[in-house]
């Protein structure tokens, strides 16, 4: 699991396997300061490697946290 921060924002991204495929699927589980609230994000797009999943995760918290966290 990847942990880091984005905005005042604690941001875990973990990459599963997806079968049959067994290709990489990112989950994104973003958690604004001073709140108990957590955000899932499932990702359907799938990836090759593990990394590749985690950037797309990164990539799409920066996304979603720009466009609801002021």
């Amino acid at each position: 699991m990847m942990k880091w921060t984005y905005k005042n924002c604690d941001v875990g991204i973990t990459s599963v396997k997806k079968p049959p495929s067994l290709k990489f699927v990112p989950i994104v589980e973003i958690t604004p300061y001073g709140t108990e609230d957590r955000i899932r994000i499932i990702i359907s797009e799938s990836f090759t490697t593990s990394s590749m999943a985690e950037k797309n995760g990164q990539d799409s918290a920066r996304e979603w946290i720009d466009k609801h966290i002021k």
